[in-house]
């Protein structure tokens, strides 16, 4: 319970968290038994990693006044031919199964400023982990590889036939027509050229650079995924059952609170101080009538101590003002009927200043009725951390049945 008025302090926040530090402990050390739990209960993946350093077919690979590989090799390109379905029907070739299925554990990526395409395949075992990395990583190297000699084979015939076709031209032409023979030769001369430079061509898309090996470790599920997630949400769950508890907790912990309730001014503790300024508050409001002052506990008689502790301090707080102070104890487990007289003027001569009266008030409260008519006013012993708002409330709306005014309180910690 917090008051409105009240302002939260950092020992507030500690003692939040000592007060509700099972709520704290017990969920997180679940959550981490049963990411252990998981742990065991997800399947296993792991992840063999085969590279490929991909690069332009060329007809002088050892050449460097042509085009680089960067600003002719397409690495988006790339990438889509190694995940098409022409590759993964070669793997299907190689190990078996279908393609769809095989490549549901093929991820593809390509380093930033590379032309390396790393095969990243998974599994639920290591060895078919790195026997799916290896056969895509190949399967792309064939597949790229067939293409380009396919394409170059499809140029190879369109120049043959081009030839043949100039040939016949030359053929027909007349022997005495030098320039029409002359461009023909010439371009025969060039598509040959051409031919020759294709049939030494490097059809060779690219190489393997790292070959996968069976990983020692899974990548998914981790110990440290599944135990760390696991604390986590145990934590953040036993912070929400804290203050739900806490919102949903009445219990009284701060005077500012008890004050709320009371509209009374509520001192903190047993100490000298609190006794003697809650004495000085009775005796300015008494005036020169003796005073019967109910010291009301609401709580149960297990704290009867206290009860006894708070009539005996505030009496001694009283006799240092030069008053005279009897004590009557109704604190045993049966309270005894009051032969006190009845409160207002007309009381006996040698009635004491004041009468305090140790209360503990127990559930039905049925034991007051024989001593609300005597007293004159009230001072309220409150428990801080095992009083409820419901129990003030309810031993002021009683005590105001009787028409004795609740004078102040304390506020035990």
């Amino acid at each position: 319970m917090t008051h409105p008025g009240g302002s939260i302090e950092l020992r507030d926040y500690f003692r939040f968290l000592t007060r509700h530090r099972a709520w704290l402990a017990v969920p997180p050390l679940l959550g981490v038994l049963g990411g252990a739990v998981a742990l065991n209960l997800v399947p296993s993946r792991y992840v063999a990693v085969a590279e490929v350093q991909a690069r332009n077919v060329t007809t002088d690979p050892f050449g460097s006044n042509g085009p680089g590989v960067d600003r002719t090799l397409s690495m988006p390109t790339e990438r889509a031919i190694a995940v098409s379905r022409d590759v993964a029907a070669e793997v299907a070739r190689t190990l078996g199964g279908d393609p769809g299925e095989l490549s549901e554990g093929l991820e593809v990526r390509v380093p930033d400023s590379t032309q390396v395409l790393r095969f990243e395949y998974g599994a639920a075992d290591p060895q078919r982990a790195a026997a799916g990395a290896n056969a895509f990583a190949g399967a792309y190297l064939e597949v790229r590889g067939r293409r380009v000699t396919e394409d170059a084979d499809a140029v190879q015939r369109a120049i043959t036939s081009r030839v043949e076709q100039l040939s016949r031209q030359l053929t027909a032409a007349k022997k005495e027509d030098v320039t029409e023979r002359a461009q023909l030769t010439s371009q025969i001369g060039d598509l040959r050229k051409q031919a020759d430079a294709l049939a030494v061509i490097d059809t060779r898309p690219g190489y393997v650079t790292q070959k996968a090996v069976p990983p020692a470790l899974r990548a998914f599920p981790t110990r440290l995924t599944f135990l760390a997630g696991g604390l986590v949400l145990g934590l953040l769950a036993g912070l929400a059952l804290a203050f739900a508890r806490q919102l949903l907790d009445t219990r009284i912990r701060r005077p500012e609170e008890l004050s709320g309730l009371l509209d009374r001014p509520v001192l903190s503790g047993l100490g000298r101080d609190s006794q003697a300024q809650l004495a000085a508050r009775l005796v300015n409001l008494s005036g020169d009538e003796p005073q019967t002052v109910l010291v009301a506990f609401p709580a149960s008689p297990a704290e009867a101590g206290q009860a006894a502790a708070a009539c005996g301090g505030l009496g001694t707080a009283l006799a240092g003002f030069g008053k005279s102070v009897r004590i009557e104890d109704h604190t045993g487990p049966e309270p005894m009927r009051s032969s006190l007289p009845k409160k207002g003027k007309g009381a006996s001569a040698d009635r004491p200043d004041y009468t305090l009266v140790g209360l503990p008030v127990r559930p039905g409260a049925a034991h007051i009725l024989g001593l609300g008519h005597h007293a004159d006013q009230a001072v309220l012993i409150v428990p801080a951390e095992r009083t409820r708002a419901a129990e003030v409330h309810d031993l002021r709306a009683l005590l105001t049945e009787f028409s004795v005014p609740v004078t102040g309180a304390l506020l035990l910690s």
